[in-house]
């Protein structure tokens, strides 16, 4: 069975397929129902200790920007040039991929069943922001560099969603109900200097920032419905866009800043529009005839990704910037959503989100992790087999067999669990070294076989 995000539940990609289902209104109190229920449950799971760091929270918005100015966009010709990073449970658990447009050559980039969605490429390239549930089943921000590590940015229990990047790719703007209503935070890319930005009782989500780092536009129901409302960071002021009965969602500001990209259901079905960054000029851009939203930009502003069903599950499409050429990218029959588009990605190292296992010997009570051999000289105390794990939590379905190949036997021990260093936690599986030979150790989540590994004991 597929695990679902809370957040696609909760927040949702506010799509109707077909043109129908519940009202925003029944939405909106069935999210505040989950949130809570979901909140509740974690807590009461959360565990004791203090974490290795925590974002000090801030009332009100602190961050003055440095006025940058707008890149000169690098120009991405439809469907050919530059990487696409989407959310996809194409595996079974959602998680975060790439996919090259010129070669069509999709690539896992976080390799673990946690739930990873929300990607945004930050503006080199060589690093994505995401929202993952790897950490006691809360949505929190990450970051995915292209050496394979990650770097976890908040350290809460509340839910924290929709990251995008400040022009410079030094902070992170993002959506979260940390102080009990949804508002918009910023904080550095190494986590510190947490700060509010809006404070209103009301959900304010879907930040994104305007390319010369001084304004954001965001999504808004302090009006009474879904608005686009565009927030000036020099002064704190705030600017309605839009004034629609409908449900307006999912702003995306263009790389040249003259235009915000957007979804809204005011055909009755999801669609894709673009207007002139002050509210003008409003044209939609997707045909109709299915529910599209989600919209990304390219890098040269000349393109648009989004996300569609043109059938029973979600899939990636591109178009021109007034609509024409509409273009599927991804063929899954299972759900891709949340795209982002960039044209210098790195290419990005696939790292497990366990370390390699290794072997070491305990004989005299004090055991060392740090011991590493593959041959071990004595028959005397326990073995153990080390698998170092990032952010891995506790009670996950681990199996494992010890078999001595020379003396066909076989031993099962459980798993001990431990703090390892740099905040890793550690798999410590055990087993007594009760006779001499190679012995193979296969260990398996969840049923599934993840790693074979070998030590000798010798006389």
């Amino acid at each position: 069975m597929k695990k679902t995000l809370s957040l696609i539940m909760i927040l949702g990609i506010s799509f109707c397929i077909g043109g129908c289902g519940p009202s925003q209104e029944e939405l909106d109190a069935k999210a505040t129902e989950e949130r809570i229920a979901l909140y509740e449950t974690q807590t009461a799971q959360a565990p004791t200790g203090t974490p290795t760091s925590t974002p000090t929270q801030t009332p009100t918005a602190t961050y003055t920007p440095e006025p940058t100015s707008t890149p000169e966009p690098t120009p991405t010709p439809l469907g050919g040039g530059g990487t696409l990073a989407f959310a996809s449970d194409r595996e079974g658990a959602w998680g975060i991929y790439a996919i090259d447009l010129s070669l069509k050559e999709v690539t896992n980039l976080t390799l673990h069943s946690f739930g990873d969605t929300m990607p945004s490429w930050s503006p080199s390239g060589d690093e994505i922001v995401f929202v993952s549930s790897q950490d006691y089943g809360m949505e929190d921000i990450y970051i995915a560099q292209s050496n394979g590590e990650f770097s976890r940015l908040t350290i809460n229990f509340a839910l924290d969603a929709q990251p995008d990047w400040s022009p410079d790719g030094t902070r992170i703007t993002f959506a979260s109900d940390l102080d009990g209503d949804w508002d918009i935070y910023m904080v550095g890319k190494d986590g510190e200097d947490l700060t509010r930005v809006t404070n209103h009782p009301a959900m304010d989500w879907h930040p994104d920032w305007s390319p010369d780092g001084t304004r954001i536009v965001f999504e808004s129901q302090r009006d009474g419905n879904s608005e686009i409302y565009v927030m000036n960071l020099e002064d704190n002021s705030i600017t309605r866009i839009t004034e629609n009965e409908a449900v307006d969602s999912y702003p995306e500001w263009s790389p040249d800043g003259t235009q915000i990209a957007f979804h809204s259901d005011r055909t009755g079905m999801y669609q894709v529009y673009v207007m002139d960054w002050d509210g003008s000029n409003l044209t939609q851009l997707t045909d109709g005839t299915t529910a599209s939203g989600q919209p990304s930009w390219s890098p040269d502003a000349m393109s648009l990704v989004y996300a569609s069903w043109k059938g029973d599950t979600s899939d990636i499409y591109i178009m021109n910037a007034d609509g024409s050429g509409q273009t599927r990218v991804t063929t899954s029959p299972d759900n891709e959503l949340y795209p982002s588009w960039t044209n210098s990605a790195s290419d990005f190292v696939q790292k497990p989100w366990w370390s390699e296992p290794f072997c070491a010997i305990d004989t005299d009570g004090n055991f060392d992790p740090d011991t590493v051999t593959d041959t071990f000289t004595t028959k005397d105390g326990m073995a153990f087999v080390i698998i170092p794990f990032r952010n891995m939590e506790d009670g996950m379905d681990w199996s494992h067999t010890w078999t001595n190949l020379d003396l066909d036997f076989t031993v099962l021990n459980a798993a001990v669990w431990d703090g390892g260093k740099s905040g890793q936690k550690v798999a410590y599986f055990s087993a007594p070294m009760s006779g001499v030979g190679m012995w193979e150790i296969e260990f398996k989540l969840e049923e599934e076989l993840m790693h074979t590994i070998q030590c000798e004991v010798v006389p």
